[in-house]
């Protein structure tokens, strides 16, 4: 399991540990406000308050895989769309290609 917070961080949660957190990242500089996965589930998108939509691979939170910049406000929650395909990002009305 995923969560957003407002402080920029993502959790990665497993709740059968002892110790749930099994992941963070601290990629966000202001509040996480969306989280979406890919159709296949190989994609997590984060958007946040900083206009930056980050593309995380498997769910690995050391690194985006790719960040998109150039959102001229905060990108919310159901917004980021992962086409695997054309390898393209879709939040609201700004797409991106990415390599």
């Amino acid at each position: 399991m995923f969560s957003g917070s407002r402080d920029g961080k993502i959790l990665h949660f497993d709740v059968r540990r002892q110790e749930p957190v099994v992941g963070q990242s601290l990629h966000h500089t202001l509040e996480v406000c969306g989280l979406e996965w890919s159709a296949d589930g190989s994609k997590l998108a984060s958007g946040g308050d900083d206009n930056l939509v980050c593309v995380w691979n498997n769910g690995d939170l050391s690194q985006p895989a790719k960040v998109l910049k150039g959102h001229q406000a905060a990108v919310k929650v159901g917004v980021c769309n992962i086409y695997e395909r054309g390898r393209t990002v879709n939040t609201d009305s700004y797409w991106q290609h990415f390599a």
